[in-house]
């Protein structure tokens, strides 16, 4: 009768170990804005670094994981694959409207809830370019680009490869032509982007581009 009731103890005890021994699932969460307020009702998207069909969804806002405006969390228990400790994960954050933001982010598997820090959708709008001249308007400030130099290293990270070499305005003070040579050397003098502008960009091939930016004050 002792031999057996031992048994059953030790039996009991292999069953418990592993859940005793079990880590806490591991959580992601952070926070989102529209540069402006909130984007609650924002759709997270998490997965393992190339590995896209493998993934978790929350909303941002009180409805979601979270309960909280701003916040949305995300646990890798839900996931397929096993996360990696130093691993990368994709975070994507889509709101349906505004071009989705993503953030690639290093996992700490110690820590059992991880904040991720916050992102921001931002309003983003396309423009067309041909070969040769542009004429174009600027609905948007762009994002990190303040001055025609900028700018044009931002156009010339398009996903063609097509590659712009001069931004040229029209000065409504002086009534003179100026123009940006893009990596030039020696650099040249930018000039500050405005809203309600006009500029001239010479391209060497077709190319959409779709930039993120706030609206002009």
């Amino acid at each position: 009768m002792k031999k057996t009731i031992s048994i059953s103890l030790i039996f009991l005890f292999l069953l418990i170990l592993p859940i005793a021994l079990a880590k806490e699932p591991h959580a992601l969460y952070g926070k989102v804005n529209d540069g402006v307020g909130t984007a609650n009702g924002a759709t997270v998207t998490v997965y393992p670094e190339g590995n896209p069909s493998d993934f978790v969804t929350d909303i941002v806002g009180e409805t979601g994981n979270y309960g909280a405006a701003y916040y949305w969390k995300v646990n890798f228990y839900n996931l397929q694959s096993e996360v990696i400790d130093g691993s990368n994960v994709v975070i994507v954050v889509d709101d349906g409207y505004w071009a989705p933001v993503t953030m690639v982010f290093q996992v700490d598997l110690s820590k059992g809830n991880e904040y991720v820090g916050e992102m921001t959708i931002l309003p983003s709008f396309t423009l067309h370019f041909y070969s040769g001249w542009n004429l174009i308007g600027l609905p948007l400030r762009p994002y990190n680009a303040d001055n025609s130099e900028e700018f044009g290293d931002l156009l010339n990270t398009n996903e063609q490869g097509v590659y712009c070499d001069t931004i040229a305005r029209l000065n409504a003070i002086t009534q003179t032509m100026e123009d940006d040579i893009i990596d030039a050397n020696p650099q040249d003098t930018p000039f500050t982007l405005a809203g309600g502008e006009g500029y001239f960009v010479h391209c060497d091939g077709n190319f959409d581009f779709t930039y993120s930016g706030t609206f002009w004050e």
